[in-house]
């Protein structure tokens, strides 16, 4: 049986998804009577989906698949703890780095990585404090484009042989 979360505890589903899933899942919100503790954004970009990181105690990404999940590095860089499937591309280096919490798919396993977040402060600061490391690593901008000239460059060379 699942504990349950802070009375408080708010969550926001973003993003556009198979309109089939997101009917099913909007169904259930219905049947268990939490359309006063659920919203459905749909699509949001820009200043709304910044606001939406920004406002977040954690995001969570419970994918069957992504190839990598820029959505991940987005909240990370804005400091929200993170909680990725193991189905998601950049799960390796979020586990390599601390960065945020990587669990298997299924229910319990979230629910007890959503209340660890939720409810342990210093464990969701120290999340928050690597994955920013991570994204300055790994994802800062300049380095993403020197790596980028570096490859083309690399290409270029094998043309020219």
């Amino acid at each position: 049986m699942y504990a349950s979360l802070d009375k408080n505890a708010f969550l926001v589903f973003v993003g556009d998804g198979d309109g089939k899933y997101v009917n099913q899942v909007k169904m259930s919100v219905k049947k268990n009577n939490l359309e006063n503790k659920v919203l459905f954004t749909g699509w949001l970009d820009g200043k709304d989906k910044l606001s939406a990181f920004v406002d977040s105690n954690v995001f969570v990404l419970s994918s069957y698949f992504e190839n990598f999940g820029m959505s991940v590095i987005e909240a990370m860089a804005c400091g929200v703890p993170v909680i990725v499937s193991n189905k998601v591309g950049i799960c390796s280096e979020v586990e390599k780095y601390n960065a945020g919490m990587v669990v298997e798919l299924n229910p319990i396993a979230l629910c007890e990585s959503i209340q660890r977040v939720l409810f342990d402060k210093e464990y969701a600061s120290g999340l928050s404090c690597n994955a920013f490391m991570l994204v300055n690593d790994r994802y800062d901008i300049n380095k993403v484009a020197s790596m980028m000239i570096r490859e083309y460059e690399k290409i270029l060379i094998r043309f020219k042989q």
